[in-house]
């Protein structure tokens, strides 16, 4: 791989893994806020409750999944497409919230 495919895999897996952290932690995206109940039932009063309710601890498991899944896929055209979308998505919305009054 080139010097700049190499940092379109950095950027692309550090904005994906923002985005799905995000996802998972605060959305309220149905199948999301599914997920966080889910998981409250099954964690109740655990410290690993905190797993789906923090962003710092979320993103470390996030990352290493986005990171893993391109290097194991052999940075496949699918995981481009994917984190490309998840990329896309996250900074069209943040694009969107900066761009002015309603």
């Amino acid at each position: 791989m080139s010097n700049f495919e190499w940092v379109a895999v950095a950027v692309l897996s550090v904005v994906t893994t923002a985005r799905i952290t995000r996802l998972i932690v605060w959305d309220k995206y149905p199948p999301s806020v599914w997920v966080r109940t889910t998981w409250d039932r099954w964690t109740e009063t655990s410290k690993w409750n905190e797993l789906v309710h923090c962003g710092y601890c979320a993103g470390m498991y996030v990352s290493p999944v986005v990171v893993l899944s391109g290097w194991l896929s052999g940075w496949h055209t699918a995981w481009w497409i994917v984190c490309g979308c998840f990329t896309a998505a996250y900074l069209g919305a943040i694009l969107m919230a900066f761009d002015g009054e309603d």
